[in-house]
This record gives C-alpha cells, structure tokens and sequence, in this order.
C-alpha cells in the first residue's frame, strides 16, 4: 500500500456519515499549490489587463456578469504601460537576493564613478606632525588612534592619542597647503592623559568631552577645553582597547578590553570615595566576560576533551537601530556577535565569511584569524569589518548573517590588531590603513561592495599605517593617517598643488600622493 493510501486510510478510517472529510498532508500541499498558481496569475497580469481600468476586473456586486472591454494588444516593439494596481509579491531580504542585487546595483566606472575625485588628494609639508617624546625629543612615538570630533565647521578637531599616554589636539581647518614653510602640524592642545599608552579616544556627542582607553586597564573622562579630569573608570584587568559611545546618550559609553570582557559605564552613577576633590571613580553598571572565548585543540581535545581559551576584544561598536545592542568583534575569529546590555543572554552572531567544516575547528593546523577593528556606516545599515586575512567584510546591520560583501585590494594587508577603518560622511566611500604602509579606499556602491573595481592608494608612510579618520564635514575631503613611523598626515583636496608637486623631486620625497587602482572587485 503506498503512502497516500495509508494516510487517508488512517484519517478517514473510521468516519461515520455525519462527520466531515478531514484534511490530510497531501491534501494541503495540493490546496497550497493551487493557491500559489492563483495567486502568482494575480501578480502578473497580462499586457491587455494592465491597459484596462480598474474596475474592468472585477466582479459586480449582484452577481451579475461583466462584459470586459476588448482591448488591442500593443506591438511587440513597445513595451506595455505600468500600471498602479499591479500586485508585487513579497521577497524576503537574504545573502542570495543582496548578491543578485548587487548585480543591478554595480557602478559603472565610466558614468557615475566618483572615485576620481580622491586622485587630488595631497598630504603636503604643512600638514605633517611628528610624534616626540616631551622629555625626550629625539625619542620617537607611535601614534595609536585619531579621531575627528562628531561635529564639523570651526569647532571640528583631530584627537591624537600615543603610546607615552599623551592627548593632542589639532585644528586641520587651519592647514595652509600653499605655504611654503616647513614648520609642519603644530596641535593645539596637549597633556599627559595617562602613565601608560593610550589605544582609543571617543568623542562625546557634544565634542566638550572624550574618553581616553589605557594600557594601565582604567578609563578617563575628560574636559577637552579645560584639559581636566572629570573620573575613572576602573573594572577591567587588562589594556582596554575600544570605547563607544551610545547613541544619542550623553552619559553611557561601552568599553572592550584585553581581558576578554565588554563593560558599560554610566557617569551618573556607580561612584565611589574620590580619592581627591574634583575626581571620581566609577564602577561598571553591567559587564559580560569572556565574550570572545573559542574551543581550542591539543592532546586533551585529541582524546575527547575541549578547553576553552580566552580570546580579546579587539573592537566595540554601538547599533543605531537599537540603542540597547553592541556589536563586538575579536582575536580569535572572524565572527562579529551583537550583544543586548539589558541582559547577560546567549548574544545573536554571524557566521564565518568562509564556510568552515566542524572537523576544521578543532584542526590543530587551522589557524585562527581574528578581527582589527569594526565601523558602522552613517546610515547605520552597514557594518564593516577588517580581518587579518586582508579582507574587510560587510555586513548588514539589521539582520546578522553571514557577509553580503567583502573588499580586497594588493594594496591592502591586515596582519595586526591595529588596522582601523574610516567611512565618508556620504557612505560612499571607505578608507582602511595597511601592514604596507599604503591607505587603501574603496568606492562602495549600495550593498557596500566595490562593484566597479577603482579604489584610491594613498602612499605617505614608510611603515605600516594603522590608524584612519575621515572629516565629518560633507563639503571638504579631508583625511587624516597615523603609522608607525610616528607621522600624523592630514591629506586635503587639491588638484593644482598635488600636479604641481608631482614634477618636484625635494616634495615627491617628502609628501604624500594618491593615485587611483583599479582592477576586478573581490569575489
């Protein structure tokens, strides 16, 4: 007996007369199917029913029959008018429908393509500052991290923090590119944040206050005008690597640490005994520990067992869409989680960019590539991350899935923790430092994938350029890039300085240039 027979045996065995036919599987499947064709013959109507009016289909309100209009049919070389009645199905937003979007989607380089634009970019000698030491002037220092205040106009500045635990701040708006001194970038603010080195600094929404991130495992909120210490933030057992402030919030920030834990801060409670007057120290209002942990394998795994091992986190970034969620990254895979600070549940993640066998994981010879740095667009519905296996991954905001795009240049290498990433105020353009030296920026189109192949190379450093920060004023193309070799670069656009210069042996030596690359876009 096949199986249909066996269900309606089964379902309408023992029905009496007076007891109605009950519905199986088979019948359902058939109901849906006939459903769907209706429903599909609905949302596509023929060339005649798209020129008729809309009431020509429908039927009358007594029953009755309603003659339609004979209508002719249009040549085959004109396309039939669109009509406003017309049904559109639904289509769910996925991995496959972004990538066969992104195919309708692609710029066209020699059309709509701005990247053009970025070839004028200069850094010239005005726009240069070298890191020293204060005592020490012939020792020089690594810059960390830079970043433009949230604000543009008169009151925009670069922050500029190092390794010896020192603040700077610059006014870029006051570079005169056609001055032919060489006294450089002077800042115009300067103290001595912390003992130890200094890995991040975040603005507050208002630019009258920042947050410095330190080595010494603590936190520090100053005023930026007065250069004075408003509290501490201590919880952490280790470095702290990233802040992020919520937003739209004048009072919370996210901090994420070495030690494996993500921490929230609020500065309006949670104080303890001020050591002195005018200082307080804070304690965290809610904490998650081992946020990035990974299964690792060795002998112990070989005979069954798994062991834990304790990864950093490398990067912290609120959501717009949700003032409650974080997205967090770290050094032990590629995974970017998002974290609700309400609570201490099991976090939503996504999947590894490159589809991974559960047999790999516990491979000893598969290597691990973390995470350098997170940045979410300005629209909030784009989330790039840069990998050490030299890609930066795109992922979409709202829904956590696996990447809908990735971006990869020669230019580019990620081999360290110390790659950041810059995005311009339209979104149409990202920037990202390199283990090379060079500063790479992608032109983007709506996915955030470099569809039509062209990106900018910015080349000023001679070691690798890790930090990254775009202005925020939408008129002005301004950069600024910190690398190893302990130079601050502020490039600015310039179409007759940077050709000029170009011709000139002594500035071709000192300055930076830009030129664009292209070639096919990452698969």
């Amino acid at each position: 007996m096949v199986l249909g027979e066996i269900t309606l045996h089964a379902t309408n065995g023992n029905r009496g007369a007076h007891q109605p036919r009950q519905t199986t599987l088979f019948d359902a499947l058939g109901a849906a199917q006939r459903r769907h064709k209706r429903r599909h013959k609905l949302s596509e109507p023929s060339a005649g029913q798209e020129n008729a009016p809309p009431d020509s289909g429908r039927p009358a309100a007594d029953g009755a029959d309603v003659k339609r209009p004979r209508t002719k049919p249009p040549p085959c070389h004109q396309r039939p008018a669109a009509s406003a009645h017309r049904v559109v199905p639904f289509v769910s937003y996925s991995v496959h429908s972004a990538a066969r979007a992104r195919q309708r989607h692609a710029l066209a380089a020699d059309r709509i393509s701005a990247i053009g634009r970025l070839a004028s970019l200069v850094s010239p000698s005005t726009g240069v500052f070298q890191l020293q030491a204060d005592l020490e002037p012939q020792l020089a220092l690594l810059p960390l991290a830079c970043r433009y205040s949230n604000t543009a106009g008169a009151g925009g500045k670069l922050a500029l923090v190092d390794e010896g635990g020192s603040v700077s701040m610059f006014d870029t708006l006051a570079i005169d590119a056609e001055s032919t001194a060489d006294s450089g970038l002077q800042p115009v603010l300067r103290w001595q944040a912390h003992n130890s080195a200094v890995f991040d600094i975040g603005w507050r929404m208002d630019d009258t206050q920042a947050v410095t991130a330190s080595a010494d495992e603590t936190c520090r909120l100053w005023d930026v005008e007065r250069q004075a210490l408003l509290g501490t933030f201590a919880g952490h057992s280790q470095t702290v690597r990233s802040i992020s402030w919520r937003p739209s919030d004048m009072h919370c920030f996210s901090t994420a640490s070495r030690d494996g834990s993500i921490m929230m801060w609020d500065v309006r409670c949670n104080k303890v005994a001020a050591p002195a007057a005018g200082e307080h120290t804070f304690r965290p209002v809610n904490a998650i520990s081992r946020a990035h942990h990974s299964v690792g394998a060795s002998a112990r795994a070989l005979r069954g067992r798994k062991h834990v091992v304790g990864g950093s986190v490398t990067a912290i970034c609120h959501l717009q869409h949700d003032a409650n969620l974080v997205a967090s990254t770290g050094s032990t895979s590629e995974i970017v989680k998002y974290w609700d600070l309400r609570m201490r549940a099991a976090p939503r993640a996504s999947t590894l960019p490159t589809p991974v066998a559960a047999s790999q994981l516990l491979s000893p010879t598969r290597r691990s590539r973390g995470t350098s740095s997170l940045l979410l667009s300005p629209d909030g519905a784009r989330l790039y991350s840069a990998c050490n296996d030299s890609r930066v991954y795109a992922h979409n905001a709202l829904a956590l899935e696996q990447p809908i795009a990735q971006l990869a240049a020669p230019e580019f290498e990620c081999q360290s923790f110390n790659i950041g990433l810059a995005a311009s105020p339209c979104g149409r353009h990202l920037a990202a430092g390199s283990s090379s030296g060079s500063v790479v920026v992608w032109e983007l189109d709506r996915l955030g994938a470099n569809s039509s192949g062209r990106r900018a190379v910015l080349q000023g450093h001679v070691k690798e350029a890790g930090c990254v920060a775009w202005y925020p004023g939408g008129e002005r193309v301004q950069l600024a890039t910190c690398g190893d070799d302990g130079i601050l670069r502020v490039w600015d656009e310039n179409s007759h300085l940077a050709a000029a210069a170009q011709s000139d042996p002594m500035r071709r030596c000192s300055w930076g240039f830009s030129r664009i690359a292209s070639g096919a876009p990452a698969p």
